[in-house]
C-alpha cells in the first residue's frame, strides 16, 4: 500500500510542477507580448516626437529668416527716411530684433525639450510663434506706413 500511495504523491507531484512550469512559461509569454506592445507603443510616441520637434524647428527657423528679410528692408527703408518716420522704422528694428531672441532662446528649449515636458514647451513655443508672427505682420505695416509717409511730402 505504501508504494501505490508514494507512486500516487510522487505523480501529484509531478503533475503539480508540470502545471506550475506551464502556467510561468504562460506569464512570460503574456509578460513579453505586453512588453513588446508597450515598446511599440513608445517607438511610436517617441517618434511623433521627434517629428513635431523637427517641424517646429523648421516653422521656427523660417521665422527667423522672415524677421531677417523683414530687417533688411527695414534698414534699406531708414536709410531714405527723416524724421518721425525713421524714429518708427528704428522701433520697429529693436522690437524685430527683440523678437528674433525669443525666437531663438525658444528653440534652445525646443532642442533640449525632454518627451515628459514636451506638450508644455510645444504650446509655449506656438504661442510665441503667433505673438512674433503678428508683430512681423505689424512690422511690414508700419514699412508701408513709413513709405506712404515718404510719397505724401511735398518737395
Amino acid at each position: 500500500m505504501k508504494t501505490i500511495k508514494s507512486k500516487i504523491l510522487t505523480m501529484s507531484i509531478v503533475c503539480f510542477m508540470f502545471v506550475f512550469a506551464v502556467q510561468c512559461n504562460n506569464r512570460d509569454t503574456a509578460y513579453n507580448e505586453n512588453n513588446d506592445e508597450l515598446s511599440e507603443e513608445y517607438a511610436e510616441v517617441e517618434g511623433d516626437f521627434n517629428e513635431e520637434r523637427t517641424e517646429l524647428r523648421e516653422d521656427l527657423n523660417e521665422l527667423v529668416a522672415d524677421i531677417d528679410r523683414k530687417l533688411v528692408e527695414i534698414n534699406n527703408e531708414m536709410k531714405e527716411e527723416t524724421g518721425e518716420a525713421q524714429v518708427a522704422l528704428e522701433r520697429t528694428r529693436d522690437d524685430l530684433e527683440m523678437e528674433k531672441e525669443k525666437l531663438q532662446r525658444r528653440m534652445e528649449n525646443v532642442e533640449q525639450a525632454t518627451e515628459n515636458n514636451w506638450n508644455e514647451v510645444k504650446r509655449d513655443t506656438r504661442q510665441a510663434f503667433n505673438d512674433v508672427k503678428d508683430k512681423l505682420d505689424k512690422a511690414g505695416d508700419d514699412i508701408e506706413t513709413a513709405f506712404e509717409d515718404d510719397n505724401d511730402q511735398e518737395y
